[in-house]
This record gives C-alpha cells, sequence and structure tokens, in this order.
C-alpha cells in the first residue's frame, strides 16, 4: 500500500543521510512487514555489523527468518536478543512459538512459563501454555522399542497390492 511505500522512502532517505544510525532496523521491519525479507536481511546485516549489539535488529531478523519459515535461524536470532536482553518478551515468545511450531511441546512450555514469569499480564501467553500443555497430555505415548510393528505393515502393504492387482486384472478380462 501507499503509506508503506511513502513511509520505506522516508527511513531509506534517514538510512542513507546517516549510514551509521539506528535507523537500518526500523527500515527492516518496513520492509518485511510489506514481505521484502531478503532485502530486510540484507540491511540487518549492513546495520549489525556496526551495531552487533542493537536488540531491535535481532528481533526483526527473528521475525524475518520466522516468516520465511527459516526456524533454525530464526531461533539464532532470538537467543542472541536473550543473551543480550534476559527478559526480552518478544524473543521468548518468538522461541516458544518456534518450539510449538516444531513440535517441541515440554521445549515451549519451558519458555511460555518463562514469558509469563517475565510478563505477568500477557494473557495471550498464559492462554497459549494452557493449550500446549493440553495438546502434550493428548499427544499418544511413543511405543516401547519392542512393540514397534514395522514388518507387519510391510506385509499388510504386499497384501493390498496383490489385491489391487487381482482387481485390475478381473476388470480387464
Amino acid at each position: 500500500d501507499m503509506a508503506s511505500n511513502t513511509e520505506i522512502e522516508k527511513l531509506e532517505r534517514r538510512w542513507l543521510e546517516n549510514p551509521l544510525g539506528l535507523t537500518f532496523a526500523t527500515l527492516a521491519e518496513a520492509y518485511r512487514k510489506t514481505g521484502d525479507t531478503g532485502r530486510a536481511l540484507e540491511v540487518l546485516d549492513l546495520g549489525l555489523a556496526q551495531h552487533p549489539n542493537y536488540v531491535p535488529a535481532h528481533i526483526v531478523r527473528g521475525r524475518c527468518y520466522f516468516d520465511a519459515l527459516a526456524d533454525a535461524e530464526a531461533e539464532t536470532a532470538f537467543l542472541q536478543v536473550l543473551e543480550l536482553d534476559r527478559e526480552n518478551v518478544i524473543a521468548l515468545k518468538g522461541l516458544a512459538e518456534l518450539s510449538e511450531r516444531g513440535g517441541r511441546l515440554p521445549e515451549a512450555i519451558q519458555r511460555l512459563e518463562m514469558l509469563t514469569e517475565v510478563d505477568r499480564n500477557n494473557e495471550e501467553a498464559r492462554g497459549q501454555l494452557d493449550r500446549v500443555r493440553e495438546l502434550l497430555t493428548a499427544a499418544p505415548p511413543a511405543p516401547p522399542i519392542g512393540e514397534i510393528a514395522a514388518p507387519a505393515l510391510e506385509v499388510d502393504n504386499i497384501a493390498s497390492a496383490e489385491v489391487a492387482e487381482v482387481a485390475e486384472v478381473e476388470l480387464a478380462a
């Protein structure tokens, strides 16, 4: 939309006027919001080379990778945020989302518990925590190693393949 374009132009101008300033993170976030993740990450690389400990830039980087489903990179970026700011709510939320998205529910619960401790009034995080706890209790337990019946499954597949062949032959006849 036009609003974001003029906003981006304004930020680009400001960044060009002061390339060593901190505008790069705001500009990268504006690119990210318009779906230009590649450009956002390029700007972040340039800016973080100058300001390696600038938390907002690491947050935007995490969000870019999160949007691109590059979960390992997103995780690294959000963990860098926590190294710089141990109780960063945005990073904790991002990490919890990544754990849940990756099916690592115990880890998601751990991260959400940290988040609700840091940000006690965060109803959304509390709701997510309840939901993930329910998911974990609802998840079927893994079968003991001795009971995994892989060969039986293969026999079933062979049988059904033979049945299919017989059926085709009968149809052809």
